[in-house]
């Protein structure tokens, strides 16, 4: 009892060292630590979203492959999300991957934006990443994926034989 006692003693102590790094400790035994095609994606180094989420997008990814559709995402930021999308597809052809995103950051907060104690959760402009950022972490890694003009700050990714318009 003691022992199980300074072990999570130990592991809470530890979680919060990384969690004030800006990184996480999981547990081992969770699955998405040995997929190996999730791994290849994980291993990039693009800021953004944790491990975690990653994996539940990858999932999900591989769950729709061989749906006919094109994918949206709404808020890009750096790609990562993206990366975890866009693996599991590479067999399907003829979609697209809209990415809409200002790459300006968040809006003016509005009184529904704020926390209980009145202040703002995000400052306007939190998140602002050049869409450059994206543009590198997406163009060329992916097979058959080419960066298409920006027309009202979107990007589209075409995968497969159709073309951005």
């Amino acid at each position: 009892m003691i022992k199980r006692k300074i072990h999570r003693l130990k592991w809470k102590a530890k979680r919060g060292i990384a969690k004030k790094l800006g990184k996480a400790i999981y547990d081992p035994t969770v699955i998405w630590m040995n997929d190996i095609g999730f791994q290849s994606v994980r291993d990039l180094n693009i800021p953004g979203i944790p491990d975690d989420r990653g994996f539940l997008l990858y999932t999900i990814a591989q769950g729709v492959a061989g749906v006919d559709g094109d994918i949206a995402e709404c808020g890009s930021r750096h790609g990562r999300s993206a990366r975890f999308i866009l693996p599991p597809l590479r067999d399907q052809t003829n979609f697209t991957f809209h990415v809409f995103d200002s790459f300006e950051g968040l809006s003016e907060p509005g009184e529904k934006d704020v926390l209980h104690y009145g202040r703002p959760v995000r400052k306007a402009g939190a998140l602002a990443t050049p869409a450059s950022f994206f543009e590198k972490n997406l163009t060329g890694r992916l097979p058959r994926a080419k960066s298409c003009p920006r027309a009202c700050l979107t990007i589209a990714i075409a995968i497969g034989p159709r073309s951005c318009g």
